[in-house]
């Protein structure tokens, strides 16, 4: 398990909670933009071929 653990850490660029904390924002961010983009698609779709 250490063997491992250390490989992993070797592996692993240590980042400061801060770094991580906008790694996190910037997906969630992608996510919600995803997400409205989906939203503006479908509504225009039901307009078009919703009549």
């Amino acid at each position: 398990m250490s063997r491992l653990r250390r490989w992993y850490l070797t592996q692993q660029p240590w980042e400061s909670p801060q770094l991580q904390a906008e790694r996190v924002g910037e997906v969630i961010g992608k996510l919600i933009a995803n997400a409205l983009t989906a939203l503006v698609i479908a509504d225009l779709l039901l307009r078009v071929y919703g009549k």
